[in-house]
């Protein structure tokens, strides 16, 4: 049953739990099931970018949006996640990455700047 035509005035989303061996496996089954209409994607709990790039990939094949989120991570993992988010397609749910403010002290020289409700990349690499 899809569960998307059965609850359709709804937006349902999930954050991935690994299923069996992988966050990857549990993100085909959530996509398989039509279950949800976001995932909420943690790059840095999940396996890294690269994963969480191959799950983005599937969610598009499936027309799942995709939410990229920190785990509070230092600014190193929060540009990391910006630069992925910056892949979405243009008109895709707003991601939530501006956590840096919460951490007493960071590793960044330059904080990542949030200007107008949108984080800012970086404007060189590092």
């Amino acid at each position: 049953m899809d569960v998307r035509i059965a609850v359709p005035s709804k937006q349902v989303a999930v954050r991935l739990k690994r299923i069996g061996d992988s966050h990857l496996d549990a993100a085909r089954h959530v996509l398989q099931l039509r279950a949800v209409q976001i995932l909420i994607l943690k790059p840095m709990v999940i396996g890294g970018l690269r994963l969480a790039r191959r799950i983005m990939d599937l969610a598009r094949v499936a027309n799942t949006a995709v939410v990229v989120t920190t785990t509070l991570d230092t600014g190193v993992g929060t540009a990391a996640a910006l630069h992925l988010a910056a892949t979405l397609p243009p008109g895709s749910p707003a991601c939530g990455l501006a956590t840096s403010d919460l951490l007493v002290s960071d590793l960044l020289i330059h904080p990542l700047e949030v200007r107008d409700g949108q984080m800012q990349l970086p404007e060189r690499p590092g």
